[in-house]
């Protein structure tokens, strides 16, 4: 079998290469034909031979016999189907070269049995081998045979087999699919309908079908690599192509949810396929492609896995270019769009809504615990005992059970309840279609916009507002597939630009979620408030209000980092637009925090206009105008004043009628900062009219002419010009349009409505009659009370254009009007008839008279009242009455008719109605003569003091004050009234007639007002007396007096009154001091202003009185402190008058808590003069504590109260309370305390202006130079600091030379006070100091070094504040740098180490570390820096700068005092993350500064430079003299002999500091450089240049020396300074004479060498002794040579020796002489005994 197998795989090979059949080989195939065992084997070796070689068919011709019944048995028989195959591939191949061949094939019907190979369960038996063949017997039909298998119906079939192989396990067959494809496509075969017949596989897939094909899971891989081989291969460009006609198709299955790629990558079988293709696909008409994606097998196919690839496709397509997107965005967008047409969702009702979110088989009705039910209507079956039953017996009894039908009768409520459920069932599938259809539009929606990206920008605000965000309120599509859309919105919108952060995943995600919460807010105004069951509105849910917070904070907060980024500019207006919902819900969100809704209006303040392409920002402007008008409403004030400034920025920018009608329903408001705001916005966006539909503009209109009459002047004055701007000067709205607004909810809308529903009645020819009618149908139609009273105050307004026509019916109408239910509404009718009566009584008397007679006539109202609304109609018809007496004749009887019947109806038990007859009087009395007035008088009095009847003494009452007012105060003594009352009160017997007098008092006070305050301190002691009644009804008569008097006093009166009560508070009598108390608490009636005045005063003695011994004279004190907090007007006061009450009552344990709720509070009302009554006190209480919590807490809220006030005035009185307190925390020892007492000093300076307070900056002044203590200086010019920073600059700059001057004080207190004033004063004034910087840097600096320890500390407090203050931006760095850079190289330690700490703090603020970390030992690379700090230090300072400090502070590790070694290190550490590369770095000049300190600082000074240069050789070694040794030779070409003298001992730092091996490579350099030292002009240079070689020769010794010594001597005779410096080597190194005089002292002896051996001699020391021997001789042969001027320099140079000869070795030079004295030369011998007379000298 081996050798069988091995033989047709060597014939199928030499087969291959064949270039003609073999005519055995057709022999072979007949054999085998016939043979079963070996046929199948040998066809497939020919088979595969055929695949391969062309030339092989034509010889086959004769195997047509033989093959046709194999190929035809094949298709029947399984076992056959192999060699069948090979059998018909064969003949195919045969067929195509032969055409006898192919007819032959359809005459043995070998074409009908071609179907079965191609059958899917065929195709899965076929071993590998056949798979290949049947892929290509598929290659060859639908290359050769193609139109036959056409009209046999077998090309899907072949087309199906072929795509079916192309994913085959296995990988040869996997080739020979992909192999016919791209054959079958080549010889013309369309490649779109090819690849249907991977689709068509993918449906199995889909369907659940593919199981049991190959593996049971699709090969999604082996699909993603067959489409390549649908692909074109260009020849020419050897690439391969996408043909137009096929990109859709290939998009939508490369995009398959079952295709994936061949190599796994991510981005999908599209991916890989551009991969392949790269740029050769043209999209020729990308319209079509998009059809297709949209077609029956994309968007519109019944499969979601085809949608799914559509969608997913769109996404690809748009990004392939330009011109796909546009297509895109003009073909699909719309498509999708039309699937979101929000009116069909809409359309739906709530309660197809509640059906669709009912489970089926439940009714929407049912209640929430009532468990589904089937909706089928049969009967479950009952299980069958019966164990066994034999099948036919069982269908039996089924048909027999099945036959009878259920005579059991349906329940009707069951028939019912099936009815509504197949109802309900309906409804569900119509809105899940409905769903279904939206979320297909979504989904496709969000595709397509992912794809298109910032191609969709410009349409992206549209589809979020009308599509999009709408859904996000829905109750039935599903929010995660509309929050995708929402995240593709924010990616198209931010993916370019600035705002390019908030397309990215997470990013957009959190966007998107609080779009979601924002859905609520798109127009924005408020959601209405939700009504509970009890009919009160739902509170907020604050764990909500938090969670939503979080949300909005989150994304705004990316916002602003977008916005940030695009500095200075705005967001572009498609990402601002689609994240707007969430800054209007920020806005709008009920207790959001406030540090939310100031970043969001500081983002709508960012985005008020236009972009950089002139595009206007605001999606909706309108919406906007709404959330600050809402703002405008609600907020605290300071978001208020952030919210003007936007609204007015948004008006400039409005676009559309709809805008700016925004704007005009602003003036609609209760609040007048929001009808102003609105109108001021509208100067600068009016009207156009013309725009508009013509109801719109008449309301526009209406509205902005009753904003003409608002009660606000200014607002008054902004609607005027409104008016005139929008072209309405000669325009009148009509009466009707106005009126709607007379039933505004607003109550100031109402109250100008009123008024300007007059104008236009004016305005009308026929007055006020046509819109009586409608005013009257108006009255009836509302519902409220507000409303109808201000439709009866608009008709009062338009009394004077009544007629007489119309005076009757008014009449008739206000007279049933009277018994309306709401008391304003009765007392506006009232006021209108009154008002009506006035313009037309004197006219029309007798015509109203009638009317009002009528009602008495016929016993009162028509129809059944109740009483009180009877007595309320009774009443007004009375003051009608009264008022129409007026226009009577005082002759005519009618007249006391009338008054006889306001006299009767005074007994009336309703003050209402009796305070109406008493308005009616006066004008009555004057029409009665004196008689019938005295008459009058006398009977109220007698009814007043003597009736039981308490209605008849109160009417009395009324009465009498009545009359009084008519016939004058003289009335009150000539017609003994006050003496009449006197008595009452005093009458005991009857507490009736004391109770009357009072009220008559009382009723004076009201009716007269302050006419009657003459008599008020008459009076007070009767009503003290009154107090302490003992009976009940008198005491409250009184208390009501009381507060009725107290109400009506004017300033003067309380100036009268108040002094009296003072007194009567201390008077001994319990009952008395009661009285007074009762009476000071009464006081809180009056009007503000005199409340304001008396209230310092009241208070205090008040609480006073809370300890007084008598428990009724306590309880009187708690209940006037109570009527004081009655009368507060503050809502956030009145909140906490519990709180403040009991402060006041019980300061010990209250106080406190007091204090924390006030800190807590926040004020949005102005704090009127009673809340400042009982806060100060407070205030006062907690100033005195001794915890500094409770005096900073009451410190503070003592500042702000000031900015709370109305009025400076209101606060005056406290002053005195308040600040000597607040400076005695000024003196507080904890720094915290004089701190809050310093700012809230400023801030009632600051709030109530500098005249109430002008000695106190004189006494800070005092305090802060006093000989005290340093806490009270401090606590002084801490205050003094911040009180300078809230008044005007003048006084700072009038100051600062006498603060200056201070520094400079010989007092070391008035020093110390200063310099700490100028530690507060940049922290308070800010910028404002910066100007002054250097004259205040030069003080400090010079404090540093003062003698005090606490003026140093002062001044260094002062520096570190500087630095502080002012080292964040360049300018002030150039101002602080230069005077500590001077500080830090000062010759006073004490001035460096505080430089030094300066220096410090500055730098550990640039890069934001504390400093407070210190690294303890360790080496110097071990520091707590960065680069990247240090890089900021770089930027801040600049690189030179900051390089420069570096070296500075390194300079200053050597410093010779420790505490600024100290510093100086700790900075190091600090601030540099690498010691060497850092030195390194700073190297060039640090070397300056060493040099610099070495040749000019003091000896200190010069020691620090040279331990520190030392330091850095030590620590760098070698490294470090590669660049220095250049910088030192470089330096001493410095024309500065100071320069070259810092080298030079620099220099010898470096020697001393190095080692033999480190100088060792470095000679060339260094031996020069000392030798040119040496050699200097300048001594000083040469002195530290003998230094530095004796340094150098204790390294070179002997080398060095040999190198500069005799390039010295060479040099002698070229430069008088080569001498000196080599006097320096002598001195530095005496041995070295040994080396010079051979060569000096060789004869003869020159001139200049004599001079020179002299010089040496004079530095030489005890290292000369030893040469004298050599030296002697020349000297004294020279001193005897002929020419005088070489005598003279020898004997110069031999005196020189002798004098620098020790005394120890004297011997020597003697023994020396005296050889030269026998010596046989005479001028030797005379020479000697010269230098003998010498030494002998």
């Amino acid at each position: 079998l081996e050798a069988k197998a091995a033989a047709l795989s060597a014939l199928t090979a030499w087969l291959r290469h064949a270039s003609e059949c073999p005519e055995s080989l057709a022999s072979l195939v007949k054999e085998a034909s016939k043979d079963t065992t070996e046929r199948c084997s040998t066809f497939q070796c020919v088979a595969q031979a055929l695949r391969v070689n062309s030339a092989l068919p034509a010889g086959l011709s004769g195997v047509v016999a033989n093959l046709s019944p194999i190929a035809v048995a094949g298709s029947g028989k399984l076992a056959l189907r192999a060699e069948g195959l090979s059998s018909l591939y064969i003949l195919l191949r045969v067929a195509a070269e032969d055409p006898s061949t192919a007819e032959a094939l359809k005459t043995n019907k070998v074409w009908d049995s071609v179907a079965a190979y191609f059958e899917p369960a065929t195709m899965t038996r076929l071993d590998d081998e056949s798979t290949e063949i049947l892929a290509a017997t598929g290659q060859s039909i639908m290359a050769f045979h193609a139109s036959h298998a056409a009209k046999m119906g077998l090309v899907d079939s072949v087309i199906q087999a072929i795509a079916f192989l192309t994913v085959h396990a296995h990988s040869r067959t996997r080739a020979a699919a992909r192999e016919a494809v791209r054959g079958a496509i080549s010889v013309g075969q369309p490649s779109v309908k090819m690849i249907q017949g991977l689709r068509h596989w993918l449906a199995w897939a889909e369907a659940g079908k593919w199981e049991g094909m190959m593996d049971d899971t699709f090969p999604s891989q082996y699909a993603g690599a067959s489409l390549i081989a649908y692909c074109e291969f260009n020849e020419d460009e050897q690439a391969l192509t996408l043909p137009n006609d096929l990109i859709g198709e290939m998009l939508l299955l490369a995009h398959h949810p079952l295709v994936k790629a061949s190599d796994g990558r991510r981005g999908g079988a599209w991916s890989a396929i551009l991969s392949l293709v790269g740029d050769n696909i043209d999209v020729e008409d990308a319209a079509s492609v998009c059809s297709t994606i949209m077609g029956d097998k994309g968007l519109r196919s019944e499969s979601s896995m085809e949608r799914s690839s559509a969608r997913r496709a769109i996404v690809s397509f748009a990004r392939l270019g330009t011109e796909t997107g546009r297509v895109v965005l003009d073909t699909i967008v719309p498509r999708a769009l039309e699937m979101l047409d929000t009116s069909i969702h809409d359309a739906l009702s709530a309660k197809d809504v509640l059906i669709y979110n009912t489970a089926p088989g439940s009714l929407s009705t049912d209640p929430a615990n009532k468990p589904a039910v089937s909706t089928s209507t049969q009967q479950p079956k009952k299980e069958s005992n019966v164990v066994s039953l034999r099948p036919s017996q069982a269908s039996a009894g089924a048909k027999k059970t099945s036959s009878k039908p259920s005579t059991k009768a349906i329940d009707p409520r069951e028939a019912a309840r099936r009815a509504q459920l197949a109802e309900e069932d309906t409804v569900r599938s119509r809105v899940k279609e409905v769903v279904r259809k939206f979320v297909d539009g979504l989904e496709v929606l969000t595709a397509t916009l992912e794809g298109l990206g910032h191609k969709a920008r410009a349409c992206v605000c549209d589809i979020a507002y009308s599509n999009v965000f709408p859904l996000l309120k829905s109750k039935i599509i599903p929010q995660s597939t509309v929050l995708k859309a929402v995240e593709a919105l924010v990616y198209c919108a931010a993916a370019r630009g600035a705002a390019m952060m908030l397309s990215f995943p997470r990013e957009r995600q959190a966007e998107a979620l609080a779009i979601r919460l924002g859905a609520m807010s798109l127009n924005g105004t408020p959601a209405p408030v939700e009504i509970g069951l009890n009919g009160k509105p739902v509170s907020v849910d604050m764990h909500t209000v938090g969670f939503e917070s979080r949300i909005l904070g989150q994304a705004i907060e990316l916002a602003q980092e977008a916005l940030e980024d695009n500095d200075p500019d705005p967001l572009p207006a498609p990402i601002f637009g689609v994240i707007f919902p969430v800054i209007a819900h920020a806005l709008l969100l009920p207790e959001a925090p406030k540090s939310l809704r100031v970043d969001a209006l500081g983002l709508l303040a960012a985005h008020a206009g236009e972009d950089e392409d002139g595009v206007p920002i605001l999606p909706s402007a309108a919406a906007a105008v709404r959330l600050l008008l809402n703002t405008l409403a609600n907020a605290t004030p300071d978001l208020v004043n952030i919210a003007k400034p936007i609204l007015s920025d948004v008006s400039r920018y409005l676009r559309t009628s709809d805008d700016v009608l925004a704007l005009v329903d602003g003036v609609e408001s209760e609040y007048r900062a929001v009808r102003g705001a609105s109108l001021s916005g509208l100067l600068n966006a009016p009207l156009n009219f013309a725009s508009m539909e013509q109801q719109t503009a008449n309301i526009a209109i209406a509205k902005l002419f009753i904003a003409r009459f608002d009660a606000d002047e200014v607002n008054k004055q902004t609607a005027e010009e409104v008016w005139v701007l929008c072209g309405l000067s000669d325009t009148i709205p009509s009466p009707v349009d106005v009126l709607p607004f007379l039933t505004h909810a607003s109550g100031s809308v109402r109250g100008s409505a009123v008024e300007a529903f007059a104008a236009t009645i004016a305005a009308q020819e026929n007055g006020m009659s046509i819109s009586l009618p409608k005013l009257f149908g108006e009255f009836n139609s509302c519902e409220h009370g507000y409303g109808r009273e201000a439709l009866i105050k608009g008709l009062g307004a338009c009394t004077p254009s009544l007629s007489a026509r119309d005076l009757p019916l008014v009449s008739t109408f206000l007279t049933k009007v009277l018994s309306d239910v709401d008391a304003g509404v009765r007392s506006a009718t009232v006021e209108t008839g009154r008002l009506m009566i006035d313009a037309h009584g004197a006219e029309h008397t007798q015509q109203l008279l009638a009317v009002y007679e009528a009602y008495f006539d016929r016993g009162g109202s028509r129809g059944n009242l109740s009483e009180e609304a009877e007595d309320h109609v009774r009443q007004g018809v009375i003051v009608f009455l009264g008022a129409l007496a007026v226009h009577l004749d005082k002759e005519d009887e009618k007249v006391r008719a009338i008054l006889t019947r306001l006299l009767e109806v005074l007994s009336t038990p309703s003050e209402a109605v009796q305070r109406s007859v008493a308005d009616c009087l006066p004008p009555l009395m004057k029409k009665l003569s004196a008689e019938e007035q005295q008459a009058l008088v006398d009977a109220l009095l007698q009814q007043l003091t003597t009736s039981h009847a308490y209605a008849d003494r109160r009417g009395a009452a009324f009465g009498l004050a009545g009359a009084v007012k008519g016939i004058g105060m003289s009335s009150l003594k000539g017609m003994n009234i006050m003496d009449t009352l006197k008595v009452a009160i005093e009458d005991k017997k009857n507490p009736e007639s004391r109770e009357g007098a009072v009220m008559a008092f009382e009723l004076f006070c009201t009716r007269l007002g302050r006419l009657f305050e003459p008599y008020v301190v008459n009076i007070l002691p009767m009503l003290l007396v009154c107090f302490g009644d003992v009976t009940a009804p008198v005491r409250e008569a009184t208390q009501a007096a009381a507060r009725v008097i107290m109400a009506n006093l004017s300033a003067q009166g309380v100036k009268l009154v108040l002094p009296a009560l003072l007194c009567g508070v201390d008077d001994d009598k319990w009952r008395t001091k009661q009285g007074s108390v009762q009476l000071l608490g009464a006081m809180s009636n009056c009007a503000p202003k005199q409340l304001g005045a008396c209230l310092p005063q009241i208070v205090p003695r008040l609480s006073e009185t809370l300890i007084d011994t008598h428990p009724k004279v306590v309880e009187a004190a708690t209940q006037a402190l109570k009527a004081v907090g009655d009368v507060i007007r503050n809502p956030e006061i009145i909140a906490l008058s519990s709180y403040l009450l009991g402060a006041i009552q019980d300061p010990t344990r209250r106080t406190k808590a007091c204090l924390d709720v006030l800190l807590e509070t926040t004020f949005v009302n102005v704090v009127d003069a009673p809340s400042l009554a009982l806060i100060v006190p407070v205030l006062v209480r907690g100033l005195r504590e001794q915890k500094a919590d409770m005096k900073k807490k009451a410190a503070k809220i003592a500042g702000n109260m000031s900015a709370l006030v109305a009025d400076p005035k209101d606060m005056a009185p406290y002053i005195p309370m308040l600040v000597p307190e607040l400076k005695k925390a000024l003196m507080d020892p904890i720094p915290e305390v004089r701190g809050v007492a310093a700012q809230a000093l400023a801030g009632l300076i600051n709030g109530l202006g500098e005249e109430y307070f002008e000695d106190l900056l004189p006494w800070m002044m005092r305090a802060m130079q006093s000989d005290g203590t340093s806490v009270e200086r401090s606590g002084a010019a801490q205050g003094l600091s911040e009180c300078l920073a809230v008044l005007s600059t003048d006084h700072f700059d009038a100051l600062f030379p006498e603060i200056l001057s201070g520094c400079a004080n010989a007092s070391s207190a008035v020093r110390e006070g200063h310099l700490t004033l100028l530690r507060f004063l940049p922290i308070s004034l800010g910028d404002v100091f910066e100007a002054h910087l250097v004259d205040a840097l030069a003080c400090v600096l010079q404090g540093l070094a003062d003698e005090d320890e606490p003026v140093r500390e002062a001044a260094l407090n002062a520096g570190r504040v500087f630095v502080e203050e002012f080292s964040h931006s360049g300018s002030s760095l150039d101002l602080i740098l230069p005077a500590i850079e001077d500080g830090i190289v000062s010759d006073n330690w004490r001035i460096r180490q505080s430089s030094v700490e300066l220096l410090g703090s500055m730098l550990f603020r640039i890069i934001g570390s504390s400093g407070k970390v210190r690294v303890e030992g360790g080496d110097d690379a071990e520091g707590i820096s960065t680069e990247a700090q240090g890089q900021m230090l770089s930027n801040t300072l600049g690189e030179i700068r900051h390089h420069n400090l570096l070296a500075a502070v390194y300079i200053l590790r050597s410093d010779g005092t420790l505490s600024v070694r100290n510093a100086a290190v700790h900075i190091w550490k600090t601030v540099v993350a690498n010691t060497p590369k850092t030195l390194r770095v700073i190297l060039p000049l640090l070397m300056q500064r060493v040099i610099s300190t070495m040749s000019g600082g003091s000896d200190d000074r010069q020691q620090t430079a040279s331990r520190c240069l030392g330091d850095v050789v030590r620590k760098l070694g070698e490294r470090v003299l590669v660049s220095v040794l250049p910088i030192m030779r470089e330096g001493l070409k410095s024309e500065l002999a100071e320069h070259r003298e810092g080298v030079a001992l620099g220099l010898a730092e470096i020697l001393f500091a190095a080692t033999d091996s480190q100088l060792e490579n470095h000679y060339d350099v260094v031996i020069p450089t000392v030798q040119d030292a040496l050699c200097d002009e300048d001594e000083r240079v040469r002195s530290a240049a003998g230094a530095a070689f004796d340094k150098l020769f204790q390294h070179g010794g002997g080398h060095a020396a040999g190198e500069i010594v005799p390039a010295l001597l060479e040099q002698l005779d070229s430069s008088p300074t080569v001498l000196e410096g080599l006097k320096q080597v002598l001195k530095a190194q005496p041995k070295i004479l040994a080396t010079v005089l051979p060569n000096l002292a060789q004869p003869p002896l020159s001139i200049s060498g004599a001079r020179t051996l002299g010089a040496l001699a004079e530095v030489a020391g005890t290292a000369l002794p030893p040469h004298l021997p050599l030296l002697i001789p020349p000297l004294l042969e020279a001193m005897a040579d002929d020419d005088e001027e070489s005598r003279s320099a020898a004997s110069s140079a031999a005196l020189a020796v002798i004098k620098a000869v020790p005394e120890n070795s004297s011997h020597l030079l003697l023994t020396e002489i005296k050889r030269g004295m026998t010596d046989e030369y005479p001028g030797c011998r005379a020479a000697a005994a010269k230098l003998a007379g010498e030494y002998a000298k």
